[in-house]
């Protein structure tokens, strides 16, 4: 994204908006977009020259492509084991009516 480009959606941004950086987590979530606020934005210099940066109240970092990958086997198992969990109460009620 260049900044003309920035200019133009911000034509669309209502004064009081709060500036926000959206995070991908290496998990589902439910709700809103997991983000963190802006505390500050500025024209690069010196190496980051021809850069203008944006810099989040809250550290982000590179994800972890193996650690992704865990989190991914793991929310597959949490789901497996929650869809077992169902049936077993499922069955649990039966045995209780009979």
């Amino acid at each position: 994204m260049k900044v003309e480009d920035l200019r133009v959606m911000l034509q669309y941004a209502r004064d009081n908006d709060e500036v926000m950086i959206v995070t991908k987590l290496p998990y589902q979530t439910v709700g809103a977009h997991p983000m963190t606020k802006v505390k500050a934005a500025s024209n690069g210099f010196d190496w980051e020259s021809g850069k203008f940066m944006i810099w989040p109240e809250r550290e982000l970092y590179p994800s972890n492509d193996e650690l992704v990958e865990k989190f991914k086997v793991m929310e597959k198992q949490s789901h497996e084991l929650f869809i077992k969990n169902m049936e077993l109460e499922k069955e649990l009620r039966k045995l209780k009516n009979d």
